[in-house]
């Protein structure tokens, strides 16, 4: 299970995802080109997300700026990255294990965390970017077996074609 929000200039959206994980297709089910890009668009798990995938997830992308709605969020469907897609996964990591150190404590490690590897990945920083900053962080119910984060770029009032890595946007 995992939770999602976007960190928008200046303000942050924030929206509850579960991830159940491996439910429905697997990761090796992913139809991938040899260098990893997906291939064709895929219903998976949105635990199957991987660093620089291209996703859409309607619920995500309707979401205001400033929202604090929670979801669950069960499976999201990966793009290839040529085609008009919602969001763009910069960052794919495990939080730390141990115990569950609650929801906030989450939340802004997982906020943290995708705000300091922007500038890195798009080449501009977070409050100089028109883009905005959606994640995914884990609910206790996942703990420890889920810890993954995960942070995507996205347009503010369209799709992407293409990469936003380097854009200086």
């Amino acid at each position: 299970m995992i939770v999602a929000a976007v960190l928008g200039v200046p303000a942050l959206l924030v929206a509850g995802v579960y991830l159940f994980g491996h439910y429905f297709v697997g990761a090796d089910a992913v139809p991938r080109d040899s260098s990893g890009h997906v291939t064709e668009r895929t219903q998976v798990p949105s635990t199957d997300i991987e660093l620089g995938d291209c996703l859409d997830d309607d619920q995500m992308a309707g979401l205001e700026r400033g929202s604090t709605t929670q979801a669950e969020v069960m499976t999201v469907e990966l793009v290839p990255c040529d085609q008009p897609h919602q969001f763009e996964a910069y960052v794919v990591e495990d939080l730390a294990g141990g115990d569950y150190p609650g929801a906030d404590s989450v939340q802004k490690q997982t906020q943290r965390r995708c705000a300091a590897a922007f500038k890195s990945f798009v080449g501009t920083g977070l409050r100089r970017s028109d883009l905005e900053v959606a994640y995914y962080f884990p609910v206790e119910q996942a703990w420890p077996g889920d810890r993954e984060i995960v942070c995507m770029l996205s347009e503010p009032d369209h799709a992407t074609t293409g990469s936003l890595r380097d854009s200086a946007r």
